[in-house]
């Protein structure tokens, strides 16, 4: 026996598709996603990279690790202020429609650089003689 009752045409018409969207006055279209992300990627990538060497390679040379003095505060905002700023600016440039290419390639570069850096960083300490 059959469930379904022959169709007799009396049911709800199907639903047709909706209309398109009508088109931007005066043939003006939306812009398309504006800056350069292979730009944005080398130069982020390049001054994140001397930052760290700088920052970071001028705190492991200095006198403070082996005095057991702390580190003054001056010196631990002057690293997580700029880079702070970057990753500031790399989300507002991403959240814009002209600089989303360029917000995206440093929001790449800022990955790349945590997960090299680290990477650098875990090589080093392997290969360091232990002070025991």
């Amino acid at each position: 026996m059959n469930a379904n009752p022959p169709d007799d045409g009396a049911g709800p018409p199907p639903q047709a598709p909706p209309p398109p969207p009508p088109p931007p006055p005066n043939g003006s279209r939306v812009p398309d996603r504006g800056g350069s992300m292979l730009l944005a990627l080398t130069l982020g990538l390049l001054g994140l990279y001397i930052f760290g060497i700088a920052l970071v390679g001028g705190r492991a040379v200095m006198p403070y690790q082996y005095t057991g003095s702390p580190v003054p505060l001056w010196l631990s905002l002057g690293f997580w202020v700029p880079l702070v700023v970057y990753v500031a600016l790399a989300v507002f440039l991403a959240t814009r429609r002209r600089t989303s290419l360029t917000g995206a390639g440093m929001l790449i570069a800022f990955g790349v650089w945590v997960l090299l850096g680290g990477e650098l960083c875990i090589t080093a300490m392997f290969r360091m003689p232990s002070a025991a």
